[in-house]
Parts: structure tokens; sequence; C-alpha cells
């Protein structure tokens, strides 16, 4: 019978290193904005991840349009999470 450390210890060595990178719109308020993040944060947080960095990257401008948007506010989230997690 595997004792309650045993189980953690075994969770957290499955725990594999991501980048999930997400765009928001530019029309998004600073305040918006930072909730955003914020909710995403939570959300892997919440769900026995850690966050290791959180890279808000310049405003980029394409080619095409995304949405019926040219630009938009690129988000690199690094996390520590289990593959369930990121799917």
């Amino acid at each position: 019978m595997r004792g309650a450390g045993q189980t953690r210890q075994k969770e957290a060595t499955m725990n594999r290193t991501y980048e999930v990178m997400y765009i928001v719109a530019p029309t998004s308020e600073e305040t918006d904005f930072e909730k955003l993040v914020d909710g995403f944060n939570a959300v892997v947080t919440q769900r026995c991840g850690e966050v290791k960095t959180t890279e808000k990257m310049a405003v980029a401008v394409w080619r095409m349009f995304v949405r019926k948007f040219q630009d938009g506010q690129f988000v690199l989230l690094t996390i520590a999470a289990d593959g369930k997690l990121v799917r």
C-alpha cells in the first residue's frame, strides 16, 4: 500500500515543462488583459500545475487577419504540469 507521500512524489515526477502561447485581442483594456493572464495562471495552479514564467511579449502585426484583427498581444506561459492539464 502506498502512502500519501509516495503518491505525491510520483505525480511530481510525471510533470513536464510546456510552453503555452496565446494571443490577446488588441482591444482589451489593461485591467482586462491582466485579469485574463491571472485567470490562465490560476487555472494551472488550481489543477496542480506550476507556473514557471509568464512573459508578456510585444504586440505583433500580421499580414493576415485573425478574427477581424491584424495585431495582438502575445503571452508566453511556461508551466510544469501533467499532459492532461495542457490538453
